[in-house]
């Protein structure tokens, strides 16, 4: 197909593959939209985009258009809303059709030139939820567990820092760091231990961390490594996640990891 926006070739559809047969799931009026995940009630979340320009550093896949959070059921895709501003994308969805991701609160750009920007949570037949902030204009929930928790990051007051939260029960926790500027929460598992990474203090690397139990674990790197990152963690506590070796100037060394018993 041809993208309406641009004329140029549409990049991807998002689509459903069922009983040996693959179906085109649409789009919002634009040209391209990704399948992000399904429940085991066939309900499909992803991101597609609806032709309309976009003008505040929020792009979809063609690097233009206005870019949505949708919802597939029953044949049919929808828009599942914003907060505010005009572009949402989904990061997690757990198998109660409750989705996170980031929203656009505004239509006006603001002191890094883009709108700012919330966590949100959708919910069927409740709609999308600003899960609020640390006191930031900018913030996104990257991973949702079966319990309803959700995990992201939030600018604190001013903007010149980020840390990782952890939402439940409508209240956002901010969960530190390791005295840099900067946190983020990856995913988390179905008993609420949140894997992420870090700045060490002076932001002069970054190391993969675990909160568990209201405690902060530095996961630490692979011998020779100077920094690391954590992207999955299992109910029983093994993380795995990247380690590798910044010279200053290109990564010349990088390694999966496994950190189980205390170290990786």
């Amino acid at each position: 197909g041809i993208d309406p926006l641009t004329g140029a070739p549409v990049l991807f559809l998002a689509t459903v593959w069922d009983h040996g047969k693959i179906k085109n799931l649409g789009t919002l009026g634009g040209g391209n939209s990704i399948a992000v995940a399904a429940t085991d009630q066939n309900f499909v979340m992803g991101a597609a985009e609806n032709g309309i320009p976009d003008t505040l550093g929020f792009p979809g896949f063609d690097g233009v258009s206005q870019i949505f959070a949708f919802g597939w059921s029953g044949g049919k895709i929808f828009n599942l809303g914003d907060l505010g501003g005009p572009g949402a994308f989904p990061n997690d969805m757990n198998n109660h059709r409750q989705v996170v991701g980031t929203s656009l609160t505004s239509s006006v750009p603001g002191p890094f030139g883009v709108g700012s920007t919330a966590p949100f949570l959708w919910e069927n037949g409740r709609g999308m939820r600003n899960l609020g902030s640390l006191g930031g204009g900018f913030g996104g929930a990257a991973a949702i567990n079966e319990r309803g928790q959700v995990v992201g990051g939030s600018n604190l007051e001013g903007d010149q820092a980020q840390h990782a939260f952890f939402w439940e029960h409508g209240k956002m926790h901010d969960l530190g760091g390791l005295g840099g500027r900067y946190s983020n929460a990856n995913q988390l598992n179905k008993v609420g231990e949140v894997i992420g990474l870090s700045t060490t203090i002076g932001d002069q690397t970054n190391h993969a961390v675990l909160w568990k139990q209201g405690k902060m674990i530095d996961l630490g790197l692979v011998s020779g490594d100077n920094a690391s990152n954590a992207f999955g963690i299992n109910s029983q506590g093994q993380v795995v996640g990247q380690s590798w070796f910044w010279d200053g100037h290109e990564v010349t060394a990088s390694h999966a990891f496994l950190w189980e018993n205390g170290g990786p």
